[in-house]
């Protein structure tokens, strides 16, 4: 998702370049995009017919879905120049810049809170009697019951994943009427900065 991130803001700052750039800059681009695509369904990188059975394995890489992404891009940009009737508005505009953010926090939380009980399923199965503490070759899981930090009534521990060097904290908190809660926040190493997981 991170490539897409990347190419989506390249993207951006690309079609402010194009909207800035002179007609002719802008119909070099548009030639060179017909070129390589002289048909609609050159485009299409999947291979999509109706008579081709597809597996759940794509059969491209990851970097030319972006590319490809990218050129479907720069082409709905630049059509929309060279139809004289088509909207002038932003197909990368403030709104969609908006749109895309927050989707990206969603989907970021989202892994994050995955991640969170992933590790804490391991803590619970596999970490030392003798010590609070777990940590394998993805997750470090650390209790935050240290004297320094401030009183809460939940239990919580602090989470490092390796693999996208993202630090979390997760909590519970056993109520009188035996329900228990569960929270989820994105930290830092230190564990002292907490903003709470989007659902």
């Amino acid at each position: 998702m991170e490539a897409f991130e990347k190419a989506f803001y390249w993207m951006c700052n690309w079609e402010s370049e194009i909207a800035r750039s002179d007609s002719k800059r802008r119909t070099a681009e548009y030639d060179l995009l017909l070129e390589t695509f002289p048909n609609l369904e050159d485009f299409d990188l999947v291979g999509t017919k109706h008579f081709v059975l597809h597996d759940d394995k794509p059969i491209w890489g990851l970097d030319e879905a972006v590319d490809r992404y990218k050129e479907i891009s720069k082409f709905l940009v630049l059509d929309r120049f060279h139809d004289q009737f088509a909207s002038r508005a932003l197909l990368f505009g403030d709104q969609e810049l908006e749109i895309f953010r927050k989707r990206m926090r969603a989907y970021r939380d989202r892994r994050l809170r995955d991640d969170l009980k992933i590790a804490m399923t391991c803590f619970d199965k596999r970490r030392d009697d003798q010590e609070d503490f777990y940590e394998d070759n993805e997750y470090q899981v650390t209790p935050l019951w240290q004297p320094h930090r401030a009183f809460s009534p939940e239990d919580q521990f602090g989470i490092f994943y390796k693999k996208l060097n993202e630090y979390g904290v997760y909590s519970f908190f056993a109520a009188d009427d035996d329900k228990t809660y569960h929270s989820y926040y994105r930290s830092d190493a230190s564990f002292s900065n907490q903003s709470v997981l989007m659902p």
